[in-house]
């Protein structure tokens, strides 16, 4: 990984088997004229991209590189996968290369992201404890780091910072510039947003506050430095390499340290100016004199409103010299996050709007999750062989009719031809989640809910009936169904009641004999 954090965080090539998405995703044409009752299988899941986009995430995590030649295995981390392709080493930032890999711990199983800065010997060992002030930092705008020790496993001496991995991440400059523009120094691209920009310079405001306020100076806005881990949400990182490879050797007095911390805030709050200014200039050298960051600061207004270009202004001129001759002109991330006050409202607002959607989407998988055990309940109690002999679960056992109902649920058949059954079936998850239709209650109580698939008889697969079977057995209506048995001998008039009722009782009685056999649940 270069220094300039071209495409850090980003997945990996496709070493892995590709996961085949378009079995999750909905094919057109699709219904409009459905019932206010009436839902489609995909209304009742997660929407397709909220889940593609969590299993490229989960993807991207689970790659690995064969025939790798990076190390087995750095202290306790293994499977290291690079994140970096440029190949292009680049010491701008820290003065020494810099690589990211991805890599498992051996101690929780974790994945992390490891940066390493190639060719580094520590002269003083105190500088490792710079880390401990930056373990504290809790905010959700900063990459937290975990650890930082020297190796020589890379055939060299390097240091490695341990961080927070983010699949699919990538750096506001390679998001927004893409990697040529960064070593070309060109504008590319359109203006980003105003309301992008609020939503970055709020965030970084909350994170510098939470530095501040640890009494340290983040050091290190640079676009390559900063992650996009989804839309419009940005994280700091790198913050914690600076201090501890620019550690002074000896021990500074207090009154020395704190006024360096100042200075390195005040620094701070430029250094955020130049980032707005290169991302609203789109020239991603902007601070460098190209043009220079007055004449761009005065060209904002073009493109953004005059609110955006006061606070950057202000941002640039933190630490400049003040009208009193010999004193300088002090300015905080609270001032700062005062000026950002109606800003500040109208984030907390979308990130409430974003909780909120976010939680009702988790009642979804929430429902699912409750289905699904019940299924598992049912399929431990079902056809166990060791009950076969048992009286419990013979054909006169009152725990007979949960095999049956078992069959009424996943077993239906439909008497008509073939045709006009696979027709059924292609059309039932149109109407999935609303009840059975006529045709499927007409099976259950005719075929048993699948007896014999002879005579021209075809299975029927509705998603609506078996969703709607399971969250009536779930709620133990009162409602009554008619199980019929494989040969048609044996018919029972039940309701979901008795058949909860059932159900619980034959699973705690497997519950009290998988405790005395010291095999849980």
């Amino acid at each position: 990984m270069t220094s300039n954090g071209a495409a850090y965080y980003q997945g990996q090539p496709g070493y892995a088997q590709p996961i085949q998405y378009h079995l999750y995703a909905p094919m057109g044409p699709h219904r409009e004229n459905l019932l206010p009752y009436q839902r489609t299988v995909h209304d009742l899941f997660m929407p397709d991209a909220l889940r593609e986009e969590l299993q490229r995430k989960a993807e991207a995590t689970l790659q690995v590189l064969p025939n790798s030649s990076l190390p087995a295995q750095v202290e306790h981390y293994h499977t290291l996968v690079p994140l970096d392709y440029n190949g292009r080493k680049n010491t701008t930032v820290f003065g020494y290369s810099s690589w990211v890999y991805k890599a498992m711990s051996s101690k929780d199983g974790r994945h992390y992201a490891l940066r390493r800065l190639e060719g580094f010997r520590l002269t003083n060992e105190r500088a490792i404890l710079a880390l401990q002030a930056w373990k504290q930092i809790d905010n959700a705008n900063v990459v937290a780091v975990h650890e930082a020790f020297t190796t020589g496993a890379f055939g060299d001496r390097s240091l490695v910072f341990v961080m927070d991995y983010f699949p699919l991440a990538r750096t506001v400059s390679d998001y927004h510039w893409g990697s040529s523009a960064r070593f070309s120094g060109r504008s590319v691209g359109g203006h980003v947003p105003e309301a992008t920009m609020w939503e970055y310079v709020v965030q970084m405001a909350l994170a510098l506050q939470a530095i501040h306020a640890a009494g340290l100076a983040a050091r290190l806005l640079e676009a390559s430095k900063i992650l996009v881990t989804s839309k419009n949400k940005i994280r700091l990182s790198g913050c914690a390499v600076l201090d501890v490879i620019q550690r002074p050797a000896g021990v500074l007095p207090p009154a020395e340290q704190e006024r360096l911390v100042e200075q390195q805030q005040q620094e701070d709050l430029v250094q955020l100016g130049r980032l707005m200014l290169a991302l609203a200039a789109n020239h991603p050298n902007v601070s460098a004199g190209a043009p220079p960051p007055s004449q761009a600061v005065g060209h904002l207004g073009r493109a953004y409103s005059a609110e955006l270009a006061q606070v950057i202004g202000w941002l640039l001129a933190a630490g400049s010299s003040s009208p009193e001759p010999g004193t300088v002109s002090r300015k905080t991330i609270a001032q700062l996050l005062a000026q950002l006050t109606p800003r500040l409202a109208h984030a907390l607002n979308g990130a409430q709007h974003a909780t909120d959607s976010l939680t009702s989407e988790l009642m979804r998988e929430l429902e699912n999750g409750r289905l699904v055990r019940l299924l598992t309940k049912l399929n431990f109690i079902n056809e166990r062989p060791e009950f076969e002999h048992d009286p419990r679960w013979a054909e006169t056992g009152d725990r007979y009719f949960l095999k049956l109902f078992r069959d009424y649920v996943f077993h239906q058949v439909d008497a008509r031809p073939a045709s006009g059954a696979a027709a059924a079936g292609a059309g039932a998850g149109a109407g999935a989640g609303a009840g059975a239709g006529p045709m499927m209650t007409g099976a259950g109580a005719g075929a048993g809910g699948g007896g014999g698939g002879g005579g021209g008889a075809s299975p029927v697969i509705d998603l609506g009936h078996v969703l709607t079977c399971l969250n009536k057995l779930d709620a133990g209506i009162d409602e009554r169904i008619l199980l019929v048995s494989r040969d048609e001998q044996n018919v029972l008039l039940v309701t979901y009641r008795e058949v909860k009722r059932a159900l619980e009782a034959a699973f705690a009685d497997l519950a009290r004999a998988a405790a005395n056999g010291a095999h849980g649940w």
